[in-house]
């Protein structure tokens, strides 16, 4: 195998590019936490808005880390049948009791400049760090995508970490 710094080069621009198409196939899809993100952004603005997303994204590299590292430990088990049943039983209940609450909130939109306290931030921060958490399609991403794409391609670490953030980096 060639071993030039050019070579090395194009091997870790061929992951940065596809942790792009990665990264953007993820950011595009609207489900609860785009949803969570704007309802924060407009009703209170976007510092608040900003928070929600940085919880989602603390979430994000807690579950691709907590992934990475289970994932071969684990892969008996997320593959069998019953797991993605009870996963998106578990998931699906969570995601329809946030809708029906939001549905039964009376939505007000707050135009006023306020200063945003740490208990505020705290709150939205684990607002999106909640709803990110507990999205079954969060863990289904993560997982598909470390086991086919990372453990199944035998990508190697240095890669997997060039891959991994730039996917993290499109998101962001």
């Amino acid at each position: 195998m060639i071993n030039t710094p050019l070579f090395d080069y194009i091997s870790y621009m061929q992951f940065v590019l596809e942790g792009i198409l990665f990264g953007l196939t993820l950011a595009i899809l609207m489900g609860p936490i785009f949803i969570a993100v704007t309802q924060a952004t407009l009703q209170h603005g976007t510092r608040e808005g900003l928070a929600v997303t940085s919880g989602v994204w603390v979430s994000d590299i807690i579950i691709i880390t907590l992934t990475y590292i289970f994932v071969q430990r684990l892969a008996n088990v997320v593959e069998s049948e019953s797991f993605k049943l009870y996963l998106g039983i578990t998931g699906g209940l969570v995601l329809i009791i946030f809708g029906i609450s939001a549905y039964l909130k009376e939505m007000k939109f707050n135009t006023e400049k306020k200063k945003m306290s740490i208990k505020s931030f705290s709150g939205f921060w684990l607002k999106g760090f909640l709803v990110n958490t507990v999205n079954p399609f969060t863990f289904i991403f993560w997982i598909g995508t470390i086991s086919t794409y990372v453990i199944g391609r035998n990508v190697s670490n240095k890669n997997t970490i060039i891959f991994m953030s730039s996917i993290m980096i499109t998101i962001i």
